[in-house]
Parts: C-alpha cells; sequence; structure tokens
C-alpha cells in the first residue's frame, strides 16, 4: 500500500467501520426517492396509454397536468435517486474492503473546470492524482487548498474520501499515468505546508483520535 510506503497511517479497521452505517441508510433514503420516481414516470406512461386509447375519462387538461408532473417530478426523483443509489452502493462496497489511508493533499482545478485531489510524498511531489467532485465546503474550509484526507480504495480506480473523523465522505477516481495536470509538482511544495500537516498523516492519526 502506498501509504505504508511513504509512513502514513492507515487504519487498522475497514473504512466501514466509520461510514458504513451511514452510506447503508443513505441508500435507503436514495431507493424510496428512486421507486417514487419511478412510480411517478409509471403513472405518466399510464396516462398516455389511456389517453391514446380514448380510455382516459378525466379530460385532457388532468391528462396534460399529470403527465407533466409525472415527467419533471419522475424524472427528477427516478434519475437523481438511481445515480445516487448507485453512487452509495459503490462507496459501500469500497468501505468494506479497504483501510482508511491518511494523506497529505493539495486540492486544485483543471482548465476544464474539474477538481482534483493531488496525493503529495513527503517530498512535496505528487504520488498521485484523484478526480472528484469535493464538496463545496470541503473546498472553501481546505485553507490555500491544502490538508489532510483520508482515502479508502485503490488509487488507480474509485475510491472513497474523507475529511479526518469522516464527517463529510464523497467519491474520487484515479487519473491514469500521462494524464497528469502538472500541478504542486514545484520541489519541495510540501514544505512550504505547516509541519503539522506532516505530522498528522505520519503519525499516530487513528489510533489517538480513534482508536484504530
Amino acid at each position: 500500500m502506498l501509504a505504508n510506503e511513504y509512513g502514513y497511517q492507515v487504519s487498522r479497521r475497514r473504512a466501514e467501520s466509520w461510514v458504513g452505517e451511514r452510506l447503508r441508510h443513505s441508500r435507503k433514503v436514495y431507493l424510496r426517492l428512486a421507486l417514487l420516481g419511478t412510480a411517478l414516470l409509471a403513472s405518466l406512461l399510464a396516462v398516455v396509454i389511456l389517453t391514446a386509447a380514448s380510455a382516459w375519462p378525466f379530460g385532457t387538461t388532468a391528462a396534460i397536468i399529470i403527465s407533466a408532473v409525472g415527467l419533471v417530478l419522475g424524472g427528477f426523483f427516478g434519475l437523481g435517486g438511481w445515480l445516487a443509489y448507485a453512487n452509495d452502493a459503490a462507496l459501500v462496497r469500497i468501505a468494506a474492503a479497504h483501510p482508511f489511508q491518511a494523506w497529505p493533499c493539495q486540492l486544485e482545478r483543471t482548465a476544464d473546470g474539474k477538481r482534483l485531489i493531488l496525493l503529495l510524498a513527503p517530498d512535496g511531489q505528487v504520488a498521485r492524482e484523484l478526480e472528484s467532485s469535493v464538496p463545496e465546503e470541503i473546498w472553501l474550509r481546505m485553507r490555500d487548498g491544502r490538508g489532510a484526507l483520508w482515502i479508502a480504495g485503490d488509487l488507480r480506480m474509485d475510491c472513497l474520501v474523507a475529511t479526518p473523523g469522516a464527517e463529510h465522505v464523497w467519491r474520487a477516481k484515479g487519473r491514469p499515468y500521462g494524464a497528469s495536470s502538472g500541478a504542486g509538482r514545484s520541489g519541495g511544495g510540501l514544505r512550504a505546508v505547516e509541519d503539522e500537516l506532516l505530522r498528522a498523516v505520519a503519525g499516530e492519526t487513528f489510533g489517538r483520535l480513534l482508536g484504530g
């Protein structure tokens, strides 16, 4: 594991110890929304079929209103719910299979607006790059875009990212080699960051704060 090679902390427990219950509850909520949206779309389809078959008894205006509501709300809850449900399902799988790694990170934005999480080696060079829709709250909170984050998963593929303590959790994906943004590669970049950041990820982060 790359974090071990750099002397960064890796939790003894799987990431699900911190986020599993929360993600499972979130999945249930999104599933309900997805089913509601699907039911609304089904009602839209039923109205269209009945109207086409001249079997709709409540008039054209009612058909238009029900169809419009079914299309708008059904599309919103259905599509959004199923996408969120699938995202949480992926996070649950990652959390169940991997421990958390503590990493010093730098947040950057590419020219086309994508947000990146740069995982920094002890010499300040970028060890890995992750594409991620970093929550706006976290993006603004990390001063100068630098701080410690917890990462679970294979750094080449889908990962689960969390703030220390796993208060906030989201998804990221490893960028392939050759797709580097070139950001954060000035030699000794990490030396400009407070020593506390490096001590946090190389010290007793998990043991001291969360008991392993």
